[in-house]
C-alpha cells in the first residue's frame, strides 16, 4: 500500500485557495467521523442526514484532500468516492464501484464472486485506504427481503475481504443496511458489528456564525458581497426559511440569481424572490416576498424552524 499522510483535523475542510467550506458542529464531527475511521482503519461507517443538507459536498471535500496520482504506470486512489444510482443487484452494486475505479464493465450478467474478485485485486493494486459509497439508500429495495439481505451481505463480504474500511452515506432510510439480518456461514449476521455506531449530519441552525459564513460561500461563489448579521439580518433570515439550512437548496437558489451589484437589503430580497420561484417553490408563501411576510413574522418563523430542528436533531 502506498503511504499517505492523513490530514484529520477538522480544519482542514477549511480550503482558501477553492473558496471556503464552513460548517458548523455537526459537519465538524462528521468530519472527524470519517477521519477516523480511515486513520484506525478497524471498523466501517455510517452517515446519514436529509436530501441536501451536505452530505455528498462533505465527502467531495474530503476526497479531494488526498488527490489520485499516477504511479508505475497506474493510478493510485487513496479515498474512493461512488455515488450510487438505482442499483437493483449485488453485482450491479459491485460493478458501480469498479466503474468509480475507471474499470468497464462489459458484461452486465457477470457473478457476484466473480465481479468482487476482479474488485479486490483493483482496490489493492491502485492503494486505496477508504471507500465512501454515497446514496446508498439507491440498493435498499423498499420492504426487507431477501434482495436486501442479499445487499447487506454483499456490503459485509467486501469490508470483510478487503479489509479496507466503508464509509456508507444515505437518508435516515440508510440505517436499515446494516441492521438487516442475513446468513452468513451457520448463522444469522448483521452488518452492524463491522460498523461503528452511525453518525447523523444534521442542518445548520440559524442564530449562529456558521449559517452566516455558509451563506457567504455562497456568496462569494456567485460573485456577491458578504452579508453581516447586522446589516442583513433580515435577508438572512429569509435565505434560512427558505433553504431550511441546507446547502443543496442554498446552491439551487443562489444558481437561479441574476449577476448584479446588489446595493442593500431590498434589492436582494426582490432578486431572491424572483429566485426562489424558480428554484424552489416548496411553499404557497414565498419568504421573499416583503409585502405578505414582514420582518417580524420572518422572525416568528425562524424562532419555529429553530424549535423544530432542536426538536428533530435531540429526540429524533
Amino acid at each position: 500500500m502506498v503511504s499517505t499522510t492523513l490530514n484529520t483535523s477538522p480544519s482542514s475542510l477549511y480550503v482558501p485557495q477553492s473558496g471556503t467550506f464552513y460548517c458548523h458542529t455537526s459537519t465538524t464531527e462528521a468530519w472527524e467521523y470519517i477521519s477516523k475511521i480511515h486513520q484506525n482503519k478497524n471498523y466501517s461507517g455510517l452517515l446519514t442526514g436529509v436530501s441536501g443538507v451536505g452530505k455528498s459536498y462533505l465527502a467531495k471535500t474530503y476526497t479531494q484532500q488526498f488527490p489520485q496520482s499516477e504511479l508505475d504506470e497506474k493510478n493510485i486512489i487513496p479515498v474512493l468516492y461512488v455515488k450510487l444510482g438505482a442499483t437493483s443487484t449485488p453485482t450491479d452494486l459491485l460493478h458501480q464501484i469498479l466503474m468509480a475505479l475507471g474499470c468497464t464493465v462489459m458484461n452486465s450478467k457477470e457473478r457476484p464472486y466473480t465481479a468482487l474478485e476482479r474488485l479486490l485485486h483493483l482496490l489493492n493494486e491502485q492503494s486505496v485506504e477508504l471507500i465512501i459509497i454515497d446514496e446508498v439508500q439507491e440498493c435498499l429495495p423498499d420492504t426487507d427481503g431477501i434482495r436486501a439481505q442479499q445487499m447487506a451481505k454483499q456490503f459485509a463480504g467486501l469490508v470483510d475481504k478487503a479489509s479496507i474500511p466503508v464509509i456508507l452515506m444515505g437518508t435516515p432510510l440508510a440505517k436499515r443496511i446494516i441492521e438487516l439480518a442475513y446468513k452468513g456461514g451457520d448463522k444469522e449476521e448483521q452488518l452492524s458489528r463491522r460498523f461503528l455506531a452511525p453518525h447523523q449530519l444534521s442542518p445548520c441552525p440559524s442564530q449562529c456564525q456558521a449559517w452566516i459564513n455558509m451563506v457567504n460561500f455562497y456568496q462569494l461563489k456567485y460573485g456577491f458581497n458578504r452579508l453581516t448579521a447586522q446589516s442583513h439580518k433580515d435577508l438572512l433570515n429569509r435565505i434560512y426559511i427558505a433553504t431550511n439550512g441546507m446547502h443543496g437548496l442554498l446552491n439551487k437558489l443562489y444558481a437561479q440569481m441574476l449577476p448584479a451589484d446588489y446595493k442593500n437589503t431590498a434589492q436582494y430580497i426582490r432578486a431572491f424572490e424572483e429566485a426562489y420561484k424558480f428554484a424552489i417553490r416548496n411553499s404557497e408563501d414565498n419568504p421573499f416576498n416583503a409585502d405578505m411576510i414582514n420582518a417580524q413574522q420572518t422572525e416568528r418563523n425562524i424562532e419555529d424552524l429553530d424549535r423544530k430542528l432542536k426538536e428533530t436533531f435531540t429526540h429524533g
